[in-house]
């Protein structure tokens, strides 16, 4: 799917710094939780679940829930998940670009994402001033934190019914 396939209200909404900001607030928490990086392809199952209110609203509140089971029990909101992870693409891919770019994400040679030398505001201002975008943000917190202690990656992809 490429830019052009998205309304303007879409592009506005997916642009690459608001989905690069959740990405790395995803990461930030990620590596604080486990010390380590983040497996390259896990960013195009995390960003969709942002933005798929059916499946952000539902998701528990302790990162001590299991991953799996939350699965099993929420298949219904996770029956069309492959095909919203393959449509959101381009823009998990924008957003990784758009990270590399300004040197606040690193692949390692070992495939996991790194968070780079330049920082950002743990709570930004606009973040505050707009519940979707609060929303977003307190989802992104969550997911780095509860995936950080989940399966490995395939396990994961398998369990979601999304190829790589």
């Amino acid at each position: 799917m490429e830019a052009n396939d998205f309304s303007e209200e879409e592009l506005s909404l997916f642009n690459p710094a608001y989905t690069g900001f959740l990405l790395f607030t995803m990461m930030r928490e990620y590596s604080r939780e486990n010390g380590g990086g983040m497996h390259c392809s896990l960013p195009f199952l995390l960003l969709p679940m942002i933005f798929n209110p059916a499946i952000s609203k539902k998701l528990p509140t302790d990162k001590r829930s299991s991953l799996l089971a939350w699965i099993s029990n929420h298949q219904g909101e996770l029956m069309d998940f492959s095909e919203s992870a393959r449509t959101h693409q381009p823009i998990v891919m924008n957003a990784i670009f758009f990270l590399m770019e300004k040197n606040l994400l690193v692949l390692s040679d070992d495939g996991e994402f790194l968070l780079g030398p330049a920082k950002l505001p743990k709570n930004p201002a606009i973040f505050s001033n707009n519940e979707n975008m609060r929303n977003a943000m307190r989802t992104a917190n969550f997911l780095g934190r509860w995936f950080s202690h989940a399966p490995p990656i395939e396990t994961v992809y398998v369990q979601l019914g999304v190829r790589p």
